[in-house]
């Protein structure tokens, strides 16, 4: 904090505003691939926004007019990516609130995993395609490194008097990634929407 002549605002009330909000990221050159939760063009059902995070604290800038705030971030469940904007505002000897802000974009990791199948529709009995890419945070391919993945049927079930989608014939995979995208198959040998983990 300082005055327009340059010179530090020493002791200032400084109030901080800081909010993390699951966002989405895809790599650069990567538009192919489903990076995160795909939602598709089919599906219906209304999807609440997902709430962010919201911390505040007071503070006073030191005698150089400075004041830091350290952030420490949760890896969260499931990992993802947040867009993180911390704002402060500081109050000034004339009792005047000046505001700054600044936004974050913070990653749950520097390797990403990218989807993609041919076809958004197969026949009962057909296999699941899927092609896999393990990429940078630029989009580069990443070679050599195991990736898990996990094909299940969903089904409508009551559970405890609601209607949720409950995994079924659960198929298992793993696959080391290449510098070209890698292809993993499952048998769909019930009909129903899938999800591919």
């Amino acid at each position: 904090a300082a005055y327009y002549a340059g010179g530090a605002l020493p002791g200032a009330e400084v109030s901080w505003r800081v909010v993390a909000t699951p966002a989405t990221f895809r790599p650069p050159n990567r538009d192919d691939f489903v990076f995160g939760t795909f939602v598709p063009w089919w599906d219906w059902r209304p999807r609440p926004a997902e709430p962010g995070r919201v911390e505040a604290m007071a503070a006073r800038t030191d005698g150089s007019g400075v004041h830091r705030l350290r952030v420490d971030f949760d890896r969260g469940d499931p990992p993802r990516p947040h867009v993180v904007r911390a704002e402060a505002n500081v109050m000034d000897v004339n009792r005047q609130a000046w505001t700054a802000a600044a936004d974050l974009l913070v990653h749950p990791s520097d390797r990403y995993v990218g989807l993609r199948t041919e076809r958004a529709f197969v026949q009962k009995g057909e296999e699941v395609a899927i092609d896999l890419v393990a990429v940078d945070l630029d989009g580069g391919a990443v070679a050599g490194r195991p990736v898990r993945l996990r094909a299940e049927r969903l089904d409508w079930e009551q559970v405890e008097g609601e209607w949720k989608d409950v995994p079924k014939d659960v198929q298992e995979r793993e696959v080391l990634s290449a510098a070209e995208p890698t292809r993993a198959r499952f048998d769909a040998k019930e009909g129903g929407a899938w999800r591919i983990l």
